[in-house]
C-alpha cells in the first residue's frame, strides 16, 4: 500500500492594527496614544488526503485565534491556496505565490478579518512520521 504525503504548514499572519497607551503631552499631561501596529500570529498545521476522495486535500490549522479547517488546498509549482474557517466564522482565503527555496509569500481575506499578509513554509511529509514502532 501506497503511504500519503501529508502537508506540514508553518507560517506567519500580519494583521494591520492600532497600540493604545499613555504618554505625556506637553500643556496636556498624561493623554491616551494611538499609533499604528503591525499584529501578528504564528499559525501551524497538517493537511493531508482526504479520507473519501484522495484527490482532494484538507487539514487543520492551529493560532492564537483557536482551531480552523483548511479546506480546498491547491499546491501547484508556483501558487499555493487554501480556505480556513474557524467553527462558526466566515471563510478566510488565502493565496500565495513561491518565493526563493521554500517560503511562500501571499494574502488573505475574509469577511470579518479583512485583508493582510501572510509567509508561510510547506512541508511535505511521509505519513509514517507519525508511526512509533
Amino acid at each position: 500500500m501506497k503511504k500519503k504525503t501529508l502537508y506540514s504548514i508553518q507560517g506567519i499572519i500580519f494583521q494591520e492594527g492600532v497600540a493604545y497607551g499613555t504618554g505625556y503631552k506637553l500643556g496636556v499631561g498624561i493623554a491616551v496614544t494611538i499609533q499604528k501596529a503591525m499584529n501578528f500570529a504564528v499559525c501551524q498545521g497538517i493537511v493531508g488526503p482526504d479520507e473519501n476522495k484522495s484527490e482532494v486535500f484538507c487539514g487543520s490549522m492551529n493560532d492564537m485565534w483557536g482551531d480552523s479547517v483548511i479546506t480546498d488546498f491547491q499546491l501547484k509549482e508556483t501558487e499555493l491556496s487554501f480556505n480556513k474557517q474557524y467553527e462558526d466564522r466566515p471563510v478566510i482565503s488565502y493565496s500565495f505565490k513561491k518565493k526563493e527555496g521554500n517560503v511562500w509569500l501571499g494574502e488573505y481575506s475574509g469577511d470579518d478579518c479583512g485583508r493582510g499578509q501572510s509567509k508561510c513554509i510547506v512541508t511535505p511529509i511521509d505519513e509514517s512520521f507519525f508511526e512509533f514502532k
